[in-house]
């Protein structure tokens, strides 16, 4: 309508919209405990044994919990991206713009698996889809199979998001560090805690990874399962 105004499709301040209260959304806190982690990592185990989801499909929802990544940061990924000595995945563009992925040495094993079976393949992609040359485009099947299998079915991918910033801040790691592994829509809080030092976020990169690794193969952790002010705190929040 604002658009109409401005190509003179309607007289100024003729939008009948204006007064219409916009719905006031509800943040949405939600990510799995480390028991819900176990049966994640027990269903994604039955589900690629069986055939039901593939190798890159497996990864790829790995990939999300490890890094705390947005979907679309990992299913773009490109192996040119990937800095092994650095232990990163350097995005050149991102929602927030150009930015760092963190691998925690869990994520680092996973990558090199994949990168070894990948070998000989002229996919420049992490995360292959079915076409030559192409990415995974939808993870919302698979995702859709492992949670109603894991009996997670309120869960959606992005809050797996969430599960890496909720383990983080359950671990006793520090908000900016964590804000600075997830990514931050506003600039002024990104900005904020740009001078934080890669070794800092990479100890809190392996300690998130190494609590997601052990509940996906089964083990339990100590962790809080209530992850107190996880979802409380703009720095942790933000970008999501």
């Amino acid at each position: 309508m604002i658009m109409a105004e401005v190509w003179g499709y309607r007289p100024d301040g003729s939008n009948p919209c204006r007064h219409i209260v916009k719905y006031r959304e509800q943040a949405r806190q939600r990510y799995l405990s480390p028991d819900e982690l176990v049966r994640v990592g027990q269903a994604l185990a039955v589900a690629l044994d069986a055939g039901e989801i593939n190798a890159h499909m497996d990864a790829a929802i790995r990939l999300l919990l490890l890094t705390g990544a947005r979907v679309s940061e990992i299913l773009g990924a490109r192996w040119e991206w990937v800095d092994w000595n650095r232990r990163v995945i350097a995005l050149p563009e991102s929602k927030t713009g150009a930015k760092p992925l963190f691998l925690s040495d869990q994520a680092i094993e996973l990558l090199r698996v994949r990168k070894a079976a990948a070998e000989g393949s002229d996919n420049p992609h992490v995360i292959e889809g079915r076409l030559a040359k192409k990415p995974l485009v939808n993870l919302a099947k698979p995702w859709a199979l492992i949670r109603k299998r894991a009996g997670v079915e309120d869960v959606r991918i992005h809050d797996l998001r969430h599960t890496a910033a909720s383990i983080g801040v359950a671990s006793g790691l520090n908000l900016p560090v964590i804000g600075r592994l997830l990514g931050h829509t506003q600039a002024a809080t990104t900005q904020r805690y740009a001078h934080v030092d890669i070794d800092p976020a990479l100890a809190a990169i392996n300690t998130i990874g190494a609590a997601i690794a052990a509940s996906l193969s089964g083990e339990k952790t100590e962790l809080r399962e209530d992850g107190a002010d996880a979802g409380e705190n703009e720095s942790v929040e933000s970008g999501s």
